[in-house]
This record gives structure tokens, sequence and C-alpha cells, in this order.
């Protein structure tokens, strides 16, 4: 079952339809049992990360912001499942330059230990 909502998640985001892109894996998330969300995430996860990479250069910066934001949001929601994952946000947020927001996200971690 999951097989059909990651190739349709895959379908729409080669063809560049975010929005679709992001609502297929919400979809997927709400119909699917717990017990096969980790395929969805592994699959919405690597499409979020590559989301900031399909923005060219020459795109203005209010664009790239938006995408860049959609990614940092899916992110944000796996970590409230896997805190873990703070980690790998923070490499992401570090990636596009975005010091501000990983340092409250450094600080959650000290705090933790």
């Amino acid at each position: 079952m999951p097989r059909i909502w990651l190739d349709y998640a895959e379908y729409a985001a080669d063809c560049q339809k975010i929005t679709l892109t992001r609502s297929i894996y919400d979809r997927a998330l709400q119909t699917l049992p717990v017990t096969q969300h980790k395929i969805i995430w592994v699959s919405y996860l690597a499409w979020a990360k590559k989301l900031g990479e399909t923005v060219s250069e020459e795109e203005d910066q209010a664009s790239r912001s938006a995408v860049c934001n959609i990614a940092i949001d899916v992110y944000r929601r796996y970590i409230k499942l896997n805190g873990q994952a703070r980690e790998d946000l923070i490499v992401y947020l570090l990636d596009l330059d975005r010091v501000e927001d990983a340092l409250p996200i450094y600080e959650d971690i000290i705090a933790l230990s």
C-alpha cells in the first residue's frame, strides 16, 4: 500500500508540483497505519531536502526562502516524532546559511544533555 503513495508522490515531485507533493505525503501519513509511516517519512524527508537544491540561483530570494521554509516545516514535523532527527535539521539549516534558525535547536540539545 505505501508503494502507491510513494509512486504518486514521486510523480508529483517529478512534475515539480510542490503543493501537490506535500499534500500527497500528508494524506499518506493520515491514511496509512502508523506501522508504515517510517517508509513514508524516509521519502518525505528526502524530497524535502532536495527541495532547496531544485531552486535555481537565478530565482529570486523570496522564492528560494519559501521553498526552503517548506522543507524546514517538514523536518520540524518529523522531529515531533523522532527527536533524534534534530541534528539532521541543524545540518540542513547550516547548509542553507540559516544559523539563526539552527541556534535554538542547538540550545535545546544542550539543555537536554
